[in-house]
């Protein structure tokens, strides 16, 4: 099962001709002009430890991860294009199902963003 960080490297490594992959959105905040295009995001939305939770001290938690991955391109039909790519890499890496998708327009970066959200049942929490 692939963890968020080598999930980011496996998108940076298999994703020819995008301007970066950026794991969470530090790089972004911060940018005073729209970042270059086309762009892909990885960030956590939460860890749920919850469902493993029992009274022992637990040194090791696990939990279910969800993850977003954002696909970022100023054309509609490219940015869908990438986002299969990405779907791809996401699903090979092992461990982690595609539970939604959704399609936006941000007109700040003057850029579709597709994306998806993925679940990592049981993973050690990074």
């Amino acid at each position: 099962m692939a963890t968020e960080r080598e999930l980011a490297a496996a998108l940076g490594a298999g994703l020819a001709g995008v301007a970066a992959v950026r794991w969470g959105w530090k790089g972004l905040e911060s940018a005073e002009a729209p970042p270059s295009l086309p762009l892909v995001t990885l960030q956590r939305s939460v860890a749920s430890a919850a469902p493993y939770a029992d009274m022992c001290v637990d040194q090791f938690p696990i939990a279910d991860t969800s993850v977003q991955v954002h696909t970022w391109h100023p054309e509609y039909e490219a940015a869908r294009a990438l986002n299969a790519q990405v779907r791809a890499i996401v699903l090979a890496a092992g461990g982690w199902a595609l539970q939604a998708e959704s399609d936006d327009y941000e007109p700040s970066f003057r850029a579709w963003r597709i994306s998806g959200e993925y679940l990592g049942a049981g993973m050690a929490v990074e």
